[in-house]
């Protein structure tokens, strides 16, 4: 079998032991040690890519090394569609596959142990979540999957890594799953640094193992015009299950995605706390939109809904007694509500008074509705913050209690 040698990483070494050269490339290094084990995660840096540089530091989606030799390599970025279909990419020399939904997960050995490990791009052992209530850890997720579908470790070759999308029931992103399970998109071999991409097609049916399936269409394909034509077809049928095409062609990627499945993506955001997507809902008065496709937040959005309505009712109040009652000076109210209290006081001085109003609940609640998400959040969970911290300190303070009369 003909290996497609992706790219030699020999100046990887540079990368890891000096910081300013992995900057001066736009990567980001960690230092990570795992199980009493160093490894070395290199990624690209976010904010420094752009479609020019996608085929250079586009290669560091993830990559884990020891230092010695790469062990791990995810999926290059895939580049623009509009680059790729002016690249001199004929549609009928590529392969077009369904683009499947999904986390992925890299399974690699451990050249400490010889042990077989797992990883998210960004987490040595996918110990994580990306939502905080989410009920099971990515790891815990693949592995059972992997059982489930009746996959052994000892079927894989330890000489190479395999990338795959995990789709799972607890582990929704857009589309709801009613089974688990895994798709084979990419297998690597490796000569120290020197990475090979093997063919994954072949190895998933060898191993028995789930492919992205062939996207087929009733016409026939003989320019991009007409893929486009389809999927755009789909889009205005609001399919939004479909997500939409993955084409390839010499090692080379690119998507064109279904605009229906964008759309309900953005509603959830990718935000991995549910609490600041809900207020940018509110604002943009989405919130019964998104339930539509993601039901399963309700109680978690009415539990949202009640704490700011609570926490809007009381600033209110502050604002009476400080402002109106003249019960006490801005300076002794909560924290968080003091620079909202001064903000609607100079809200009523500069435009209430004048029209002949005043601050009521409806304005405090049009105030709020306005407060960018991260501030609102940062005022709202406040109290929540303090009475961990209070906690804490109570709980040291308990424990050199029990020293002291230890010693005593």
């Amino acid at each position: 079998m003909t290996l497609n040698m992706i790219c030699d990483f020999t100046y990887i070494q540079n990368i890891i032991n000096d910081k300013e050269y992995a900057k001066s490339k736009n990567l980001i290094v960690k230092n990570i040690n795992y199980n009493n084990n160093q490894f070395y995660l290199i990624k690209y840096n976010k904010a420094k890519l752009l479609p020019s540089n996608y085929n250079s530091i586009g290669l560091f989606r993830s990559i884990i090394t020891d230092g010695n030799k790469i062990i791990s390599f995810s999926p290059q970025k895939s580049i623009d569609y509009s680059t790729f279909i002016t690249d001199q990419n004929n549609i009928v020399d590529c392969q077009l596959e369904y683009y499947e939904e999904g986390t992925m997960i890299n399974l690699f050995v451990n050249p400490y142990n010889n042990e077989w490990e797992i990883s998210t791009r960004s987490l040595i052992g996918a110990k994580g979540k990306f939502f905080k209530e989410a009920n099971f850890t990515f790891r815990y997720m693949f592995l059972e999957t992997l059982n489930e579908l009746g996959i052994e470790f000892d079927i894989f070759d330890k000489t190479k890594s395999y990338s795959f999308v995990l789709q799972h029931k607890e582990n929704k992103i857009v589309i709801p799953h009613s089974k688990n399970t895994v798709f084979l998109t990419n297998v690597y071999s490796y000569d120290k640094f020197k990475v090979y991409e093997n063919d994954a097609k072949l190895e998933a049916q060898q191993l028995g193992i789930p492919y992205p399936k062939e996207y087929i269409i009733q016409t026939e394909l003989t320019d991009w015009e007409t893929l486009e034509n389809e999927i755009t077809n789909r889009a205005n049928q609001n399919d939004y299950k479909f997500v939409g095409v993955m084409i390839k062609n010499n090692g080379i990627r690119t998507k064109f995605r279904n605009n229906a499945y964008e759309y309900v993506k953005k509603l959830k955001g990718n935000n991995p706390k549910m609490q600041f997507q809900y207020y940018s809902l509110r604002q943009h008065s989405a919130v019964s939109e998104c339930l539509k496709f993601y039901p399963e937040y309700k109680e978690l959005f009415s539990e949202f809904r009640k704490n700011l309505h609570s926490w809007t009712r009381l600033l209110h109040q502050h604002y009476f007694d400080c402002f109106i009652n003249k019960k006490a000076p801005i300076k002794s109210f909560p924290h968080q509500f003091k620079l909202h209290m001064w903000n609607l006081h100079q809200n009523y001085i500069n435009d209430l008074k004048d029209q002949g109003k005043h601050v009521s609940l409806q304005e405090v609640i049009k105030y709020v509705n306005q407060i960018h998400p991260a501030k609102l959040m940062y005022a709202v969970n406040y109290i929540y913050r303090k009475a961990n911290k209070d906690e804490k300190n109570m709980e040291i303070t308990e424990n050199l209690n029990k020293e002291t009369m230890t010693s005593d």
